[in-house]
């Protein structure tokens, strides 16, 4: 694996694999100024919300700090997203999901064919 020694690549997958854990938990836990460095489930909830002004933000999945370089970090203060997912009705099938993000857009007022949104947990 391009030279680096087989402790080093364990060590890589088995933090990619806890940080990539922990960011999806459904918790509000909160890692206070290393928000701005490091990803945790509230940068990454943002990423999931389907609110208007969290839209094509929080990009980085271990190091936030690459949004906060270029701008795309978002992280409103004592605010979490009301709603997740997307608007556009999702296909029920796992094929048919899979598929979904390479077609074009629905014409309007298109039949849906699963659930549009996913509600917060409180």
């Amino acid at each position: 694996m391009i030279g680096f020694s087989s402790p080093a690549v364990a060590a890589y997958i088995a933090v990619y694999t806890a940080v990539s854990v922990a960011v999806h938990v459904n918790t509000r836990l909160q890692i206070g100024p290393l928000r701005w460095f490091f990803g945790s489930p509230e940068f990454h909830h943002w990423h999931h919300s389907n609110e208007a002004d969290a839209r094509d933000r929080n990009f980085a999945s271990i190091i936030s700090f690459w949004d906060v370089a270029f701008g795309t970090v978002f992280l409103p203060k004592g605010r979490v997203p009301k709603i997740y997912g997307t608007s556009d009705p999702i296909p029920a099938g796992y094929v048919d999901q899979l598929i979904y993000p390479f077609r074009g857009k629905r014409p309007e007022g298109a039949l849906s064919a699963g659930p549009a949104l996913a509600e917060p947990i409180p």
